[in-house]
């Protein structure tokens, strides 16, 4: 067998179902073969890997009945409509429906359904590929969320718009509610002019950049880095870190000013050591000329 997909053919006609049905198995496809809508709503209910051929002419139901009577049962089952000659409308109004594809009941019909099916297959195959790749996409980015939830650091994420998409807990904390807000508006509160650090970036590059900034509104010092990103979709975004380093500016600024009294005052002592030098040597100087003087008069 091509897959594990069964066709479900769905034909009143008895004869017309076998020979569709031969023709399918010949080219390598698991066939099976009901005759009203009634059975196809049970077959297809009952089955996952399936794709329906369904006629739309059935004795109970219209093609489009048993569609809608899927979908309220939630089966979401693929499905190809078949259709006489100027039935075009009909198929075009199943294709919105989500017909994979139309086929016109014809003699060339059991010639080119193998062709159209592989197709159909091959389509949902990928799909089924890419739905994949996209969850695992969505997990890894609730584990981010998840993790960027939890950081001390205020984090947030905008796109090549420069409107916000994202802002964790520790920044809507400072700055408030990020939603519908360009990035300018959420920090310095201004339509008209542009965040200092997004002067600074290129959504093309890699390179992150780094600056200090000070928020006149909280009053509080950030070292912010901000980074360009490109998603899988290849659309760019940046995300920017804002690490509160308040504190640490005034300790840093006492401790310069306490290493400054320091300096000056080792300077001042250095200085009266050397005068205190100074006076000694003069002292001795003073009591050698003292000593010289007294033998002088000794003699």
């Amino acid at each position: 067998m091509i897959t594990e997909v069964t066709i479900l053919v769905v034909e009143d006609d008895k004869g017309l179902n076998r020979l569709i049905q031969k023709t399918l198995q010949k080219a390598g496809f698991h066939t099976q073969g009901v005759l009203n809508g009634d059975e196809a709503i049970a077959a297809a209910s009952n089955k996952k890997d399936v794709i329906m051929l369904l006629d739309y002419k059935l004795p109970d139901r219209t093609g489009k009945d048993v569609i809608e009577t899927l979908k309220e049962k939630e089966s979401s089952v693929p499905f190809i409509i078949v259709t006489g000659h100027g039935d075009e409308k009909i198929a075009v109004e199943m294709m919105k429906m989500g017909a994979r594809d139309y086929i016109v009941k014809s003699a060339g019909l059991k010639d080119i359904l193998p062709h159209i099916l592989k197709r159909v297959i091959s389509d949902l195959s990928q799909e089924k590929k890419l739905a994949r790749a996209e969850s695992h996409l969505k997990l890894e980015r609730n584990k981010l969320i998840n993790i960027l939830d939890t950081m001390a650091d205020g984090v947030y994420i905008e796109n090549e718009q420069h409107e916000i998409e994202y802002a964790n807990p520790s920044l809507q904390q400072d700055f408030g509610d990020y939603r519908g807000r360009q990035c300018n508006e959420y920090f310095i509160q201004n339509k008209d002019s542009c965040c200092p650090w997004c002067k600074t970036v290129d959504f093309g590059e890699s390179l992150p950049t780094r600056l200090e900034w000070h928020s006149d509104r909280n009053d509080k010092t950030y070292d912010l880095i901000n980074t360009p990103l490109r998603d899988p979709d290849g659309r760019f975004t940046a995300m920017g870190i804002f690490r509160d380093i308040t504190e640490y500016k005034k300790a840093r600024h006492e401790i310069d000013n306490r290493v400054k009294e320091l300096e000056d005052f080792y300077e001042m002592a250095v200085g009266r050591e050397l005068k205190m030098k100074e006076l000694k040597e003069e002292v001795y100087r003073l009591q050698e000329e003292i000593r010289e003087l007294q033998n002088r008069i000794q003699i």
